[in-house]
């Protein structure tokens, strides 16, 4: 279903699993990483892949900063892991409210 990834069109904590590859690329991405805590039950698993190039432009937060950020969203790392050329951020949905406002 073709939709904008900051309001898709699924009910609350459906989700198992979310899968963000190489998709982050919309100044909101803050908006789909909220959406996809919505849409995932608890402890649902959110893994975002993308090219470790991101992580050192400035208009993209480095991988700690983006860690520290999905922490702030009510979510727990599993792992931060290189594959190749691109990193694979692992994290489930925690019962810890998301904070307000910028995250990133």
């Amino acid at each position: 279903v073709a939709c904008d990834m900051a309001h898709v069109p699924l009910d609350d904590e459906v989700l198992d699993v979310a899968i963000f590859s190489l998709s982050l690329m919309g100044t909101n991405f803050t908006d789909y990483l909220r959406e996809a805590r919505r849409t995932l039950k608890l402890d649902g698993h959110l893994h975002v892949i993308e090219a470790t190039s991101r992580f050192t432009t400035s208009r993209f937060p480095d991988r700690e900063r983006f860690a520290k950020g999905l922490k702030r969203l009510g979510f727990a790392i599993v792992s931060v892991e290189d594959w190749w050329k691109f990193t694979h951020i692992h994290v489930v949905k925690t019962e810890v409210r998301p904070q307000e406002g910028v995250i990133f």
